[in-house]
């Protein structure tokens, strides 16, 4: 249905041909799947899946076991749903997703057989955007208990699958290097090793922390792999998502007593007081930051609203792990975590935490969450954060976003357009020097200036393709260099 409203309202013949061409290849695998179905001899059992373009974690529906036609067709009708409930709505507004992302639909056949493991994998550390193989493997299940994050049985680090099946483990390091290449950006698969083979369930983009992702984008452009243009679109995305949520990092020399570690963390500090409602953090946020205590019986609705709260923190006891909803989610919004707070037991009714009966926190007290070390404590100084300003001084401190505003300012509209009286050949002229000046000066020292120069070249390209438009023509011309006024 959105292929075809997609049809009638694109303009360019081309991009038209293709949706066309598009909708007939989806109806007729429809059929053949709907065929595979009520073939009886060939026992297909499939399931649908969700496939946003930027993970939603633990939002939308999947449907599973799925055995006839019209079973599928309900299938389809609920994930597809999904995309429009109260909970997904809410998630994209609070972590800055625009509808107009969209969301594919998996179908795929179900495998039997014996599961040997069940996983997810990253091409990159999220938390570290350190190269090489992290994620959860669970040797004992399907891996939608891993996602749950529930403190079951054979749920492990992925580095266990090295030594309980070596050739696998090698199998799907290599694949994710080859995935990571070819799709441009690191990559996070969801796999099960069916009698000692390894398929995929689906990828998609790693969700990084800002520090992470500031880690890949500095790598890719050491390697060579991507140069500062490319990566420049990347850097003002983390710029703007710091400026809605800061990052800290704790101060040098902090006096402190650890009371806990987790299974793992997500990146940054915060400091705060402690909150087991959703409730009570409303009411400490306005006079400070909060740290959200988050177990078994109160996760959903603490995941629902915690991307919401500017300050926050949070601390998961009893579930989770480094590929669980929680994680995800925190990595997605920029929120320091400690997952999974070790040895640690919840008292709702008293609201607090203790360890061999001894009360550790109680709700109202201050503590401090240190994801970088994976360290909660506590400390008679509350003063104990810095900000993080990793992500401004790869950029020497510029602020992209206001620099943008300040340069464009002279070429736009108050209707947000090029001005008429500026041409598509004076911008292309524009863009020309801004290169040529860009390429002398990263031959030069001054990196501060060949940065500055890459910024004006950004900003003169999407002018370009903003005036393009603006003539009716495809932004994808203004890519190619074929459009001329």
């Amino acid at each position: 249905e959105s292929l075809g409203r997609s049809r009638r309202v694109v303009s360019d013949p081309e991009e038209a041909e293709r949706l066309t061409n598009l909708l007939h290849e989806t109806d007729e695998q429809m059929r053949a799947l709907k065929r595979a179905l009520s073939d009886q001899s060939t026992e297909v059992v499939l399931a649908v899946r969700s496939s946003p373009i930027i993970s939603m974690p633990g939002v939308l529906a999947t449907e599973l076991h799925v055995h006839t036609p019209s079973d599928l067709d309900s299938a389809i009708r609920q994930v597809r749903g999904s995309w429009n409930s109260r909970k997904a709505k809410k998630f994209r507004k609070d972590n800055n997703i625009s509808d107009e992302t969209g969301m594919a639909i998996i179908a795929q056949r179900m495998v039997r057989g014996v599961i040997n493991c069940s996983g997810v994998a990253c091409s990159r550390n999220p938390n570290t955007g350190e190269k090489g193989l992290s994620g959860t493997i669970n040797l004992e299940g399907g891996g939608w208990l891993i996602r749950d994050g529930g403190d079951y049985k054979g749920i492990y680090s992925i580095s266990r699958l090295k030594k309980k099946l070596p050739h696998q483990y090698k199998e799907l390091k290599m694949a994710l290097v080859g995935l990571e290449e070819g799709c441009g950006y690191p990559q996070e698969v969801e796999f099960i090793i069916v009698d000692g083979v390894l398929y995929f369930l689906q990828t998609h983009d790693v969700v990084f922390t800002p520090q992470g992702e500031l880690r890949y984008l500095k790598d890719v452009v050491k390697e060579g792999t991507a140069d500062e243009i490319q990566a420049l679109p990347k850097l003002e995305a983390l710029q703007q998502k710091i400026a809605k949520r800061k990052t800290f990092k704790i101060k040098d020399g902090v006096k402190k007593k650890i009371i806990g570690k987790g299974v793992t963390s997500i990146s940054g500090a915060m400091a705060g007081r402690v909150a087991f409602s959703v409730e009570k953090a409303r009411e400490y946020l306005k006079k400070g930051p909060v740290i959200l205590i988050s177990i078994p019986s109160t996760r959903d609705e603490i995941m629902m609203n915690i991307s919401s709260f500017p300050a926050v923190g949070l601390i998961t006891v009893g579930y989770g792990n480094a590929s669980s909803h929680e994680a995800v989610l925190t990595r997605l919004a920029g929120i320091p975590a400690i997952i999974n707070m070790k040895n640690m037991e919840y008292w709702l009714l008293y609201r607090e935490l203790r360890r061999l009966e001894k009360r550790i926190i109680k709700e109202g007290d201050f503590v401090v969450i240190d994801g970088d070390n994976n360290e909660v404590f506590i400390t008679d100084n509350k003063d104990v954060l810095v900000e993080d300003r990793s992500i401004f001084d790869a950029s020497f401190g510029i602020d992209i976003n206001e620099y943008r505003k300040r340069f464009t300012e002279p070429y736009l509209g108050k209707d947000g357009k090029v001005k008429a009286r500026i041409t598509y050949k004076q911008l292309l002229e524009a863009n020309l020097k801004a290169w040529e000046k860009y390429k002398r000066l990263s031959e030069a020292s001054d990196k501060r200036e060949a940065f500055i120069a890459n910024l004006e070249k950004h900003f003169l390209h999407e002018l370009l393709i903003r005036k393009a438009e603006q003539k009716g023509k495809d932004k994808r011309e203004v890519e190619k260099g074929e459009f001329r006024p």
